[in-house]
């Protein structure tokens, strides 16, 4: 999360523990306290939304760790398949070195040869070509002498040749060379840009995980100040309707939910779907479609008409005489704190919100603030 967003809780938990030790000042002011029980709510509802996207957000780091984790592997196998190449590389410019300096030594030796051959030719140049074929003392002497001059001529010619040939090889290998060494610059070149992208993806990947860690921070303490908040609501839950001087008109409840009547989960010892342990459910599941309308069990004023943690977006009725009803879960409120309600009136449609793994509605039933088995208030 930004630091905005951080300030936006540190302000939200400052206005919530401030509401909390305002309206107990005004203990004795029913309506008053109505009044920030709904502050309260909406504040709650604020937050709820804002831990939502917080764990949106979070799953969205997640995922992004992932694609990073991915692309390093990526880089890091690619990086090596670069310092091999290197390597193979720099061993072959140190062959063709090897073979360049061999060819230089051979043409340094070949030019020596030559210029031997010139030195003598020059030093022997007064005798002439016809003078040494006439000076012959046979005819066998003679030829003699003509295949010792064409061998001559035969030897410069291919020494010649050699020193060309020589000269082709060292051009060839320099330029062989040169392109070893422009590819060596060209891929070094390339490492150094992976390896700053793999700089900055490292860089990236740290700067996220440290905000995921401060997010996680601002979760956690978020969640603990809603609970603290939702006990003391529930405790000026429980303080209105002791106070309250309506009484119970009687008879049976109606059905929260008509049409559906299977329960998933009964009134008692169960086991948790949310956290697999046992715990004591305080009111009856009815399972139904999202959106299905939820009413009145009897008529009576709405004291809660909000987001409580755990139970989703709730309505709390009171009837009278200690008696109140619970409407948990619900996906939208239709009824405002405050409000008079009849038997039977639409006051929410069935949801998933809170702690809940369906659609359903989760129904309670308090007698000054104790919960007990709903079931006995039906006629059915």
């Amino acid at each position: 999360m930004k630091t905005t967003f951080k300030k936006g809780i540190i302000a939200l938990i400052c206005i919530l523990v401030g509401l909390s030790s305002f309206y107990t000042a005004h203990a004795n002011s029913i309506d008053y306290k109505r009044n920030q029980l709904q502050e309260i709510q909406r504040n709650l509802k604020s937050a709820k939304e804002k831990l939502e996207k917080t764990k949106s957000e979070k799953k969205e780091i997640m995922q992004n760790i992932a694609r990073l984790d991915k692309e390093l592997e990526n880089v890091e196998a690619y990086l090596n398949e670069i310092n091999d190449r290197i390597e193979t590389l720099e061993a072959e410019i140190i062959v063709k070195q090897n073979e360049l300096e061999e060819a230089e030594y051979q043409r340094q030796l070949k030019y020596e040869e030559f210029k031997e051959r010139f030195r003598c030719m020059y030093m022997n140049r007064k005798v002439g070509y016809i003078q040494v074929l006439l000076n012959s003392k046979s005819f066998s002497d003679f030829l003699n002498r003509i295949d010792i001059f064409s061998r001559i001529a035969e030897h410069d010619q291919k020494l010649m040749d050699t020193m060309k040939e020589n000269e082709e090889k060292i051009k060839v290998q320099q330029e062989e060379l040169n392109d070893k060494k422009d590819e060596v610059t060209l891929i070094k070149k390339e490492q150094l840009g992976v390896k700053y992208a793999l700089e900055n993806t490292l860089k990236e990947r740290e700067t996220t995980l440290k905000q995921l860690n401060e997010d996680e921070i601002a979760f956690m303490q978020l969640i603990k100040e809603e609970e603290e908040i939702s006990k003391k609501l529930e405790k000026e839950i429980i303080e209105l309707t002791r106070k309250s001087t309506r009484v119970y008109s009687g008879g049976a409840f109606d059905w929260p939910v008509p049409g559906y009547y299977y329960l998933s989960s009964e009134y008692g010892e169960r086991i948790s779907p949310i956290f697999r342990g046992k715990e004591f459910h305080k009111g009856i599941d009815i399972p139904a479609p999202k959106g299905v309308s939820v009413v009145a069990a009897a008529e009576g004023e709405v004291i809660t008409s909000g987001y409580i943690n755990g139970y989703g977006y709730t309505v709390i009725i009171d009837h009278g005489s200690g008696i109140t009803t619970l409407y948990a879960h619900n996906s939208q409120l239709l009824v405002s704190p405050g409000q008079v309600v009849n038997r039977g009136d639409t006051i929410a449609k069935i949801g998933s919100t809170g702690n809940s793994t369906g659609n359903h509605c989760h129904f309670e039933v308090r007698i000054n603030g104790a919960h007990v088995n709903p079931m006995q208030y039906f006629s059915r």
